[in-house]
């Protein structure tokens, strides 16, 4: 089942998103700022932790959530995955400079057992349990 469209930085509680190791597991603020140059604090449920931007933007072209990802990293995910990951919310900025927020159009992902080999040997190879 589909979430419905975001349309605000607060819509993303109803949304799954994606965080990197460097933060815990469970609730963590996303920082934005709005249309009047405000920065707004949004509690984002993060119960999936990954370690790097580039096993982040697999996830997202899996379809496993929303992500706060570089536009260059997007850019080469979509070539090698045949994807279509697409910043949302482009009215609201990230505190963060270079990133944006993303996530994958399509319904299902073409390649999700490639991506999940993909995951599994990178999990393998750093000794970590995914």
């Amino acid at each position: 089942m589909r979430l419905p469209c975001l349309q605000t930085p607060y819509d993303l509680a109803n949304h799954r998103c994606l965080s990197y190791k460097t933060y815990m597991k469970g609730y963590w603020n996303w920082k934005f700022y709005d249309q009047n140059k405000q920065l707004i604090h949004v509690p984002v449920n993060t119960d999936l932790v990954l370690d790097t931007e580039i096993m982040q933007a697999y996830a997202v072209s899996a379809g496993w959530g929303i992500a706060q990802i570089s536009e260059s990293v997007v850019t080469e995910m979509n070539k090698i995955t045949h994807t279509d990951i697409v910043e949302i919310l482009p009215e609201y900025k990230l505190q963060t400079k270079g990133l944006a927020i993303y996530e994958n159009t399509m319904q299902s992902h073409p390649f999700k057992e490639e991506v999940l080999a993909v995951l599994r040997n990178y999990y393998m190879k750093s000794g970590l349990q995914a």
